[in-house]
């Protein structure tokens, strides 16, 4: 199939055991339809920062996010720091996270959970490298620590965003973007599409939070695939009276000017000073 319109999956989970021995044939299916992929590095263990490094060093086209997922933060470690500090200065790196906050499974202690956020917040600011953010039932914290440890310019995402208008509001005047999924297409969300069909177009990126979360028309398949982006691009384009050709611009656009992403296909670069990386 041709590329899609140029869309860009900008949070897809490739390397946490689900798809197995049908990897690389995912994989192979994605380069040739989109025009680029980041392989989350959370959400795992701490394996899987390392995994999707190693994965999009394989593919110009795949681009990896490091971090710790706050499901996991139990887990943390100062020495943690240090490995994702070493990790970002992989060329193929472009993102710490997905990090936050969830207090809807609360499967780390929410005091664990702050405390890696915070910790990976200010690793992020020393790098200056935008972030990939998780934020579920917890707002009122996470905002706070992103009033403290955010600095303006840095930039991120609110990945698989779910908030209201008033948490919309928050997030953009922090500076960060929305992560659109599928779970904006189905049918109890009609106020998330609220919020994207008013939400600034410069400041919307799409998403399928791969294998899990498969949008509607095709909501029973499983696992979620990045090519199914395009159901994400092209419900959204509805919402906002927009066709699918202006939201795969738009939408990857502000995904390769948050993340720096380089040409499709060119050969990286390594970063040659991490710490004074804008």
């Amino acid at each position: 199939m041709a590329m899609t319109a140029g869309l860009i999956d900008s949070h897809a989970h490739l390397t946490t055991g689900f798809f197995g021995p049908r990897l690389p044939a995912v994989v192979q299916e994605s380069l040739a339809e989109l025009e680029a992929v980041l392989v989350i590095g959370a959400g795992g263990g701490v394996a899987t920062a390392p995994a999707a490094v190693a994965l999009a060093r394989e593919h110009p086209r795949l681009y990896a996010t490091v971090g710790l997922h706050p499901h996991d933060a139990s887990l943390f470690t100062p020495a943690l720091i240090s490995q994702f500090r070493a990790m970002a200065r992989e060329p193929a790196v472009v993102a710490l996270g997905e990090m936050g906050l969830d207090y809807h499974y609360n499967r780390s202690p929410p005091s664990d959970q702050r405390a890696a956020f915070r910790a990976q917040l200010v690793l992020a600011r020393e790098l200056s490298i935008p972030l990939v953010l998780h934020i579920r039932e917890a707002w009122a914290d996470a905002l706070e620590i992103l009033r403290d440890e955010l600095p303006l310019a840095l930039g991120g995402v609110v990945h698989c965003f779910t908030g209201g208008p008033a948490e919309a509001e928050a997030a953009l005047a922090l500076g960060l973007h929305l992560g659109v999924s599928g779970i904006a297409t189905y049918s109890h969300a009609g106020e998330l599409r609220e919020v994207f069909a008013a939400a600034p177009r410069e400041r919307l990126v799409i998403e399928t939070d791969s294998p899990y979360l498969s949008p509607a028309p095709h909501r029973r398949t499983r696992p979620n695939r990045p090519v199914m982006v395009r159901h994400v691009a092209a419900a959204l384009a509805g919402w906002r009276g927009e066709t699918l050709a202006e939201v795969a611009r738009a939408t990857t656009a502000n995904a390769r000017r948050l993340f720096a992403l380089e040409n499709p296909g060119a050969e990286r670069e390594p970063h040659a000073a991490v710490e004074g990386r804008s």
